[in-house]
């Protein structure tokens, strides 16, 4: 396996040598600006796992509107040649006193409310077989496995905490009115509200822009409404299969923070040296920083 990490930053990936696992974390400093890790995969059969960013909480006089859950989504990928695949780990982050995040998104779709006193949905964390920037729709087209991410908390008259993503649909955020939308498989929700405004839906691949908690990204973002928190982003897979005990799985979860994801080598076949020598399961190391347990 062939890691690489164009940043500033060094990217971040631990490995179980007892599991044959490989942990990749956000590698960036920024919440909103980061950059892909590009993974050389040699022939053979791999679990992928992601896991979406949670919605950031909001704090107010000692209160706390709690950001959505992070979802998980995993699958086995079977590589028959020499195959780059492309992983975009979501951001995240908490709404503070010290935090100034006016009309800024977090990183891989993660929307933001309409003041600089609101809440931001989390960043999608997903595989992809074409590389370019986060929003390129050839590039989201192509996402393996996605996992969803959760929308930003709302503190109102009372508190409004932000939609969980991940599954084929995510989930709601609480509302002062009606609850937020929610990413689906094909569109965001569009629930209606006889006494609310819903501003901005989701779409593919990030949460909608407008609402005053930020929405989770996801296969489709979830959305906002006016006073309330934001919904969570929907996961998907494709292209993943079963592979014994290692299930292609897309669900919620009860996790927080920004998003990571991992790869378990299963098998590899064997590469002769005209496709590349020495290619094996150990890993190769480029502009990243490993840590082996």
């Amino acid at each position: 396996m062939i890691i690489k990490h164009e940043s500033p930053n060094n990217g971040i990936v631990k490995f179980n040598s007892s599991q044959n696992k490989y942990d990749f974390y956000y590698p960036c400093e920024n919440y909103s600006v980061c950059s892909p890790y590009n993974i050389t995969l040699g022939p053979g059969y791999y679990y992928l796992e992601a896991y979406g960013a949670s919605g950031g909480n909001q704090y107010n006089n000692g209160n706390t509107a709690r950001g959505g859950f992070w979802g998980y989504a995993a699958g086995v990928y079977r590589v028959s040649n020499l195959k780059t695949i492309y992983l975009y780990l979501g951001g995240h982050a908490d709404l503070n006193s010290s935090l100034n995040i006016i009309y800024q998104n977090i990183y891989n779709g993660g929307a933001y409310g309409v003041n600089n006193i609101d809440s931001l949905g989390g960043g999608a964390t997903d595989f992809r077989e074409v590389s370019g920037n986060w929003s390129d729709y050839n590039s989201l087209k192509s996402r393996i496995v996605t996992a969803g991410a959760g929308g930003g908390g709302r503190i109102e008259d009372k508190i409004y905490n932000g939609g969980r993503g991940g599954g084929l649909n995510g989930e709601s955020g609480q509302g002062q009115i009606c609850p937020s939308q929610y990413g689906m498989q094909d569109r965001c929700s569009a629930s209606t509200c006889a006494d609310g405004i819903h501003y901005a839906s989701g779409t593919f691949g990030r949460g909608g822009l407008g609402g005053f908690g930020g929405p989770g990204a996801g296969w489709f973002g979830g959305g906002a409404v006016e006073k309330g928190a934001g919904g969570g982003g929907s996961g998907h897979t494709q292209n993943v299969i079963n592979d014994g005990s290692f299930k292609v799985k897309n669900e919620f979860s009860d996790n927080i923070g920004y998003g990571r994801a991992s790869i378990t080598v299963i098998a590899m076949f064997k590469v002769t040296q005209e496709i590349m020598p020495c290619f094996n399961t150990q890993i190769i190391q480029l502009f990243v920083t490993i840590t082996i347990s």
